[in-house]
């Protein structure tokens, strides 16, 4: 986590382990990027430096329910748009 008090940025990163997304069907993978995202807003509560007037308990509350209006389009690319690059790579995975 860092805190930037200069530009008023907070910067907390969440990871998903491509291990264990590339198991998961398209349907519930954004599940798995909405947990990711609210873990890395939790952290923000225990970080030392912190902004003093964000509301970080708010923003926990809220991003659910605006992260459910998310549909499997908003979270996935269509086959067509991928290149032969990334096409190749992804045969070879599965």
């Amino acid at each position: 986590m860092s805190y930037r008090p200069k530009t008023k940025s907070f910067i907390s990163i969440g990871q998903l382990d491509w291990s264990d997304v590339k198991l998961m069907t398209a349907s519930s993978q954004p599940q798995l990027f909405k947990q990711a995202l609210l873990d890395a807003i939790s952290r923000i509560s225990v970080a030392r430096r912190k902004p003093k007037d964000f509301d970080f308990e708010r923003l926990h509350a809220v991003l659910p329910k605006s992260l459910s209006t998310l549909s499997l389009e908003h979270c996935t690319a269509p086959q067509d748009s991928i290149g032969p690059i990334q096409r190749e790579a992804l045969h070879k995975a599965n």
